[in-house]
């Protein structure tokens, strides 16, 4: 409703000051907001027309390109952006996580890094550099330290810490594997934030370390919360529970979780509310 109400203000601002770049990119994010993305596109391409060069409008156009299924387009788009504005860190974010989807891990994990140098506070790319830089073949070590100096930064995104203790538990590298420290980590966790993602890690930990009976206990706890995830998940939860019943590990990669560390995705209500306007009107 407030959207609505911004975007009729905009309008009649508009009205007065046709040629109000800035105030039509703000009406665009309030007509999408308020419901209405065809208007939204209308008013960005409008914009475009009087002034190509205009970095929000052409980043606006690329979110609203990826989600009605045009990558390629919203890809040229926000290679516009950074040929014009090289340090604009939603770009950078935007390309990352179409270049991630597409499986180019290495690129993608340049323009994490390229949008972290721009905004330091942008917590999804920390995460996405760390899982792009393992798919394109960084060793688990390397990593280790990775996610080492990204927490002492970041203490406060448990996100990174959950991947750290899966990293300690289940590396293939010897030199990384710590299953003591994964434990101390886990309980310090749990204790932070009672999560059942969490308290699935702390019986993973606990089968990892040997101790079965506990494990078992854990999963039970958490199994019935996982059906909020979906059956596929419940069921892969379900499986976990029967082996370690069997007292085994189950296979599966530090890396890969499909619900702590789903593919990365472009949110354009988000970006379309929260994306800062250097001049909003």
């Amino acid at each position: 409703h407030k959207f609505a109400q911004a975007a009729e203000a905009f309008e009649r601002g508009l009205e007065i000051e046709s040629e109000n770049n800035h105030a039509r990119v703000s009406l665009a994010r309030a007509r999408y907001l308020s419901g209405e993305p065809e208007q939204a596109k209308q008013q960005l391409q409008q914009v475009l027309k009087s002034d190509p060069e205009q970095a929000l409008a052409r980043f606006l156009t690329g979110v609203l390109l990826v989600e009605s299924g045009q990558r390629r387009e919203a890809m040229h788009s926000f290679q516009a952006v950074l040929t014009k504005e090289p340090e604009h860190y939603g770009a950078h974010f935007c390309v990352a996580n179409l270049l991630f989807q597409s499986t180019d891990y290495t690129m993608a994990a340049e323009h994490y890094r390229q949008a972290l140098q721009s905004n330091p506070e942008i917590s999804p790319a920390r995460l996405y550099l760390v899982l792009a830089l393992k798919r394109s073949g960084k060793s688990d070590s390397e990593l280790a330290g990775l996610l080492m100096s990204l927490l002492d930064q970041h203490p406060q995104q448990l996100l990174l810490r959950f991947l750290q203790i899966r990293l300690l538990l289940l590396s293939s590298e010897r030199d990384v594997r710590d299953t003591e420290r994964a434990r101390e980590l886990v309980n310090e966790l749990v204790q932070r934030e009672f999560i059942p993602p969490y308290v699935e890690l702390q019986a993973l930990v606990a089968a990892g370390i040997g101790n079965f009976d506990q494990a078992v206990e854990l999963q039970q706890q958490v199994l019935p919360t996982m059906r909020w995830w979906g059956e596929e998940v419940y069921q892969r939860a379900q499986a976990t529970l029967s082996a370690y019943r069997r007292h085994e590990m189950p296979q599966i990669e530090w890396y890969r979780d499909g619900v702590m560390l789903p593919p990365p995705e472009i949110n354009a209500t988000l970006l379309f509310r929260e994306y800062p306007s250097p001049v909003p009107y």
